[in-house]
């Protein structure tokens, strides 16, 4: 498995500028963050994480300092498509593969979609479906 070289990237995925940023020592932990629309500039060391991973941290497409999706590109699969994507350019075997709030829903699809592309799945403060409750919030709380 390669080892990833600490410093920030850019690349094209999937027609997507992605970019992203390499921190730490250890094995290799893909982090997508929540949002939509948050990146992983406003994250903090998750407890020292990085003392013990490396850590590839994702800006999702549309988000930080990211390109935006054509056709408005923007449920669960591409995103998933794009870490798959990332995952083969950095030719990681089976990263662990980290997500929290909408990116923990990121991870899920991941996994689920691309099963053997990791060796770990991390879910920090994140649902498995989010469907109709958010898209009519006044109903439900009534």
């Amino acid at each position: 498995m390669a080892q990833p070289t600490e410093g920030e990237y850019d690349v094209t995925l999937n027609g997507v500028q992605i970019h992203y940023s390499v921190r730490g020592s250890g094995p290799v932990m893909i982090a997508h963050s929540g949002g939509p629309g948050m990146d992983a500039r406003g994250w903090d060391d998750f407890a020292k994480i990085d003392d013990f991973v490396t850590i590839v941290a994702i800006h999702p497409r549309g988000s930080g300092l990211s390109g935006p999706a054509a056709g408005d590109a923007y449920l669960l699969p591409d995103y998933a498509s794009d870490v798959e994507a990332l995952r083969v350019h950095l030719e990681l075997e089976q990263p662990i593969v980290m997500g929290w709030s909408h990116g923990g829903m990121v991870a899920q699809q991941f996994a689920f979609t691309y099963p053997n592309s990791l060796s770990k799945l991390i879910l920090f403060d994140t649902s498995a479906y989010f469907g109709e409750f958010l898209s009519d919030i006044e109903a439900a709380v009534q």
